[in-house]
């Protein structure tokens, strides 16, 4: 937030890519403030989807002189904030975490225009194997194939072809290189952020990144970076490449689809 101005953060990435991870360290910094998942946007995106169904019949709200489209994204911009300000609690920085919103990225931005988004990207062999132990696991509502599981990572194309659009808006990290230096890759994402990174709060943060209390975050960060190698078979790694290989290459996890 600026000068009263509410402009939260985004955080997106595929699930299981380790956002609640980042989200938990973003937390220790005394300048951010985070909240639980929301899932806010497919609450907005479902109003917008009414009211542009309405309006091809000539009805509705945008048809009838109620309000025009520039009015219906601040009402969803205060409904937004109605809902998370008692996460907020004075903070200057609000950072708001929930994969699902990786299907509406383009709602995000109609609606908070000058928003910055933070997407954190994992190897999406490794996300399929969480999101199969996850369910296996823990119950979590993931899909139970490779198949499904590499069609829902593969929904982050979306946020890689807005970066693609709104560079100065996105800044984009790796999960593997979080892991492998959680200190340079948290300064190098404040400062993209204009936060304030002193020496006392990046080390109060990196001493956070290896005190996981959540076992969804355990999971993703202990032993996880390159498990695909281990868990996948034959048929799992073809079938990944077929649903989702071509995205695996432009990211530069692999040269080509002979792995």
């Amino acid at each position: 937030m600026r000068d009263g101005h509410f402009n939260p953060i985004f955080l997106l990435g595929g699930p299981r890519s380790g956002t609640t991870w980042l989200n938990f360290i973003l937390a220790e910094h005394p300048d951010i403030s985070t909240g639980p998942e929301t899932f806010a946007f497919e609450i907005i995106d479902s109003i917008f989807s009414a009211a542009e169904s309405r309006l091809l019949a000539g009805q509705g709200i945008l048809a009838d002189g109620y309000m025009d489209r520039t009015d219906l994204c601040q009402i969803c911009a205060e409904l937004f904030h109605s809902l998370v300000e008692s996460q907020i609690d004075g903070a200057k920085h609000y950072v708001e975490k929930t994969p699902l919103h990786t299907r509406y990225i383009d709602r995000i931005h109609e609606i908070f225009p000058d928003s910055r988004i933070v997407h954190l990207v994992r190897d999406g062999r490794d996300v399929v194997c969480s999101m199969i132990a996850a369910r296996a696991e823990r119950n979590f509502r993931f899909p139970a194939s490779v198949k499904e599981c590499a069609a829902r990572w593969r929904q982050i194309d979306r946020v890689l072809q807005f970066g693609e659009q709104h560079g100065g808006l996105y800044h984009e990290l790796r999960y593997e290189d979080l892991v492998n230096d959680v200190r340079n890759e948290l300064a190098r994402l404040l400062a993209v952020l204009n936060i304030a990174a002193p020496r006392e709060v990046l080390d109060r943060m990196h001493h956070a990144s290896a005190e996981i209390h959540r076992p969804s975050s355990r999971s993703s960060t202990h032993g996880f970076v390159g498990k695909w190698r281990q868990s996948f078979t034959r048929e799992d790694a073809a079938t990944f490449r077929a649903v989702a290989g071509d995205l695996l290459i432009r990211l530069g996890y692999e040269l080509d689809d002979r792995w």
